[in-house]
């Protein structure tokens, strides 16, 4: 005779992955069916609770549910407990960090007690504060030497990331860690000022020789030869020429002007004491 062999039962982590796969639509057979599923799979409880929270928000009619719900919650909160302490013991962040995104972000049914919101809230912080005092002891040092080689990409990466972890472990400017970064992090800044500058003088070089390729007057050129010289910078001896020979063409063209003003305005008045002196003879 042939052996029958067992089937072999689904991992949870697997059945509730494909069960995940069945609530795009959100009815209620397959909402049914993903908690049977994990039901039977002994799921962890806050699985099962997420799962009976959906049947609440879509099958809110059936008392079975909001009933079912408060008693797995109570359940929960109970076991939040002994495991926020064990994770607490072992300085476990990515446990801690979970149970306290459960207790603040989940829509509990039951009152969740005010002290186990703050122990889990006070640990979490608690315990990034101090997983980011020892990233930044490390970041500090890379910093350091990637100074000292004059590695700028490298040195920018490892930058971004000290600031964010500082931000986190909210230490003062005079921490210790400070001072083995600190020479690396004011010369990326200098380096950043000095980059900012070349930009904007690049930039004022451009708009003096648009300037010049246009009409535009002594005034703008002026303010153009000041921004693009303001911090230091020179410029090409053949742009100064261009700027200097069109200051002068310009200066020339407002000098005629002036002076044909003054000769039309002259000539004005001895037209009008010509023809006072006409009309006075007649």
């Amino acid at each position: 005779s042939k052996s029958i062999h067992p089937v072999p039962g689904i991992p949870v982590e697997a059945a509730a992955e494909l069960n995940d796969a069945y609530l795009a639509t959100g009815s209620i057979e397959k909402l049914l069916q993903h908690y049977r599923t994990i039901s039977l799979a002994r799921a962890p409880l806050a699985k099962r609770i997420e799962a009976l929270r959906r049947l609440v928000q879509n099958d809110g009619q059936n008392p079975v549910w909001p009933q079912d719900l408060r008693e797995f919650e109570t359940h929960r909160v109970k076991e939040i407990k002994q495991d926020l302490e064990q994770a607490i013991k072992s300085e476990d962040l990515t446990a801690v960090a979970e149970i306290d995104q459960e207790l603040s972000g989940a829509a509990w049914t039951i009152d969740v007690p005010a002290a186990i919101r703050q122990q889990a809230s006070k640990s979490h912080q608690a315990l990034r504060r101090k997983a980011a005092l020892v990233e930044l002891n490390t970041l500090s040092h890379q910093l350091s030497d990637a100074y000292a080689q004059f590695d700028r990409p490298t040195a920018q990466r490892l930058q971004q990331r000290f600031l964010a972890v500082q931000g986190i472990a909210g230490i003062p400017a005079n921490h210790p860690l400070m001072d083995i970064a600190g020479p690396a992090l004011d010369w990326l800044e200098e380096e950043a000022r000095n980059a900012a500058t070349e930009s904007e003088h690049k930039a004022a070089v451009g708009e003096i020789e648009a300037a010049l390729d246009r009409k535009t007057t002594v005034d703008e050129l002026e303010k153009l030869y000041h921004k693009a010289t303001r911090h230091g910078h020179t410029l090409a001896p053949m742009l100064v020429t261009r700027i200097a020979e069109r200051r002068d063409q310009l200066l020339g063209h407002a000098k005629r002007m002036r002076a044909l003003a003054t000769t039309v305005t002259v000539a004005a008045c001895v037209f009008g004491i010509a023809a006072i002196t006409i009309v006075v003879q007649t």
